[in-house]
Order: structure tokens, then sequence, then C-alpha cells
């Protein structure tokens, strides 16, 4: 998604905790990566990955790796492209 860059960009997705997350990376990285470090100590599972059920309960298999699952680096450079954007949780 962010390999393209535009210089003006909206970002709709249903998934109101998707959307949630672009705004706590835009608004509070430090917060976010803090969340996402316990998280990762919480619950680290198969390939990084973190998915819930229809009923909203995480639900991904246990992974022994103890590499890292997200880019610190990154998230801050996301957390500054994503001040310009427009976010929605709007049905498309």
């Amino acid at each position: 998604m962010f390999e393209l860059l535009p210089a003006n960009a909206l970002i709709n997705d249903i998934n109101k905790a998707l959307i949630n997350a672009y705004k706590q990376i835009r608004n509070v990285p430090a917060a976010f990566l803090e969340a996402v470090n316990k998280f990762d100590e919480d619950k680290h599972c198969f390939n990084g990955l973190y998915r819930v059920n229809g009923k909203g309960c995480f639900n991904v298999p246990y992974n022994n790796s103890r590499r890292a699952t997200f880019n610190e680096k990154a998230i801050r450079g996301i957390s500054e492209y994503l001040q310009g954007g427009n976010y929605y949780g709007w049905r498309f």
C-alpha cells in the first residue's frame, strides 16, 4: 500500500480496527510501538500474523521463532507519511 506514496491519499476499510491502527500510527507512533512490542511479547504468532475470528477473538497458532515481527523504522516512516491522510471506515 505504501509503495506509491501519493501526495494526497484517502484510506478506507470496513475494518474499523485497521483504520484505528493507522490513526494511532499517525498520531502517537511511540505509544503504538510500545503496544506492538507488548503484543509481540504476549502473542508471538505464526509468521508474525495477527488475525481474529468472526467473534473478534484472537486465532493464530503459536510460532516458536523469536525473530522481530515489526520494523520500528518503517512504522516511524509510515507515521510521517500518514500525517496528511484521511481515514474512513466506510463500506465500499
